[in-house]
């Protein structure tokens, strides 16, 4: 990192602590502002990226550890590290490369959907213009009516996402607008798939009906198996037509045991400007011990599925929840765990310990 960006995340971090963020947790005592700039300091020397939910992961509380928590960069590290140790052993030898397994999300789901785990259908696969049907209908106008999604193949967080609908063979964008053209458009580039659009449980439509709202369940791969490392709920806001981060979607903390929602949610701008949810800002349904179908049996079928990628260290898995049980929409074999940590605190432990497990095992 060049002196020139540390100076201008340093200028920002002060800028941060100093009183334009929302700080949580009134009654716990706080560090002192240069202690807290340290830690950013820390942060952004060790991962080259500014942390912006040290206030919602808890970290201003005096008596915690950054130490404990770790960013993309590192993760990312220990990732590939796990991941080539896992290879050589599989491939006899070759460092190989199955990530691209699951960062193709048409290989991912042809994958899942063959061991037999609940997947979206996908009805047509679209290289570089050329449309290649899947299913029954031979072109996109021949689709049933109905909802459905145009996903490129290797594009994460939400983007890369569009819906439309098929009526009396005629192809409508979400804003209703003559679809054919502009998909033709959009796909003459890239690897795409169309899959029907899931629809959600009545319990979380009840909070938003806009979007497919996701549980998104985070996997750990271990000597000693496959973990389950915590996760949250997505809800969308407003109109938007996807539950990303990106998009203004408030995450809710998980308690898998009970199939409930915990206290609070979180936005990308909590930190900075929105703090902690207490409700859906649309629906006003509050979030504490409201109940989500299916979850612990959303957990189980992550933690099964995982095992079919042995040499991904962690995986982040969005899963639709819908009146007939869980289904597997995509997963991320290089997961953003910011948010996570703000739920569960400090996943770095339990990831380097995983990691290192491995690397003894093998290599003595």
């Amino acid at each position: 990192m060049n002196i020139k960006r540390l100076a201008g995340m340093t200028l920002s971090t002060y800028r941060f602590i100093s009183g334009r963020a929302k700080k949580y947790n009134d009654a716990v005592e706080s560090k002192r502002r240069l202690s807290m700039l340290s830690d950013h300091i820390r942060w952004i020397c060790r991962e080259g990226e500014f942390n912006d939910h040290y206030f919602s992961q808890g970290l201003n509380a005096r008596g915690t550890d950054i130490s404990e928590f770790m960013g993309r960069a590192t993760l990312s590290r220990f990732r590939r590290k796990y991941s080539g140790i896992i290879m050589r052993q599989i491939t006899d030898g070759s460092p190989g490369d199955e990530g691209l397994f699951i960062k193709d999300k048409f290989y991912c789901t042809a994958i899942l959907r063959e061991a037999g785990f609940p997947a979206p259908e996908t009805l047509f696969l679209i290289v570089h213009g050329q449309l290649i049907p899947l299913g029954m209908a031979g072109t996109v106008e021949e689709l049933p009516d109905g909802e459905y999604f145009l996903k490129n193949t290797l594009v994460e967080s939400g983007y890369g996402v569009s819906g439309f609908t098929v009526s009396n063979a005629e192809v409508l964008l979400a804003d209703g607008r003559p679809g054919a053209l502009t998909m033709r458009h959009i796909t003459a580039k890239g690897r795409w798939i169309i899959q029907k659009r899931l629809q959600s449980h009545n319990a979380i439509s009840r909070v938003n009906s806009t979007a497919l709202n996701t549980t998104r369940i985070y996997t750990l791969m271990t000597l000693g198996g496959i973990e389950y490392l915590g996760g949250y709920q997505a809800f969308a806001t407003g109109t938007a037509l996807t539950d990303s981060w990106q998009h203004g979607s408030v995450y809710v903390g998980i308690d898998p045991s009970s199939n409930k929602l915990r206290s609070y949610g979180i936005t990308s701008q909590s930190d900075s400007r929105d703090g902690i949810m207490y409700k859906h800002p649309d629906s006003g349904i509050e979030f504490k011990g409201y109940e989500i179908p299916f979850l612990t049996e959303s957990v189980e079928i992550c933690r099964k599925a995982h095992a079919f990628f042995e040499s991904v260290l962690i995986i982040g898995w969005d899963v639709a929840v819908t009146d007939k049980g869980p289904v597997i929409v995509e997963a991320n074999g290089n997961p953003g765990i910011n948010v996570l940590q703000c739920f569960e605190g400090g996943i770095r432990k339990r990831v380097i310990d995983a990691c290192r497990q491995a690397e003894k095992q093998y290599h003595g």
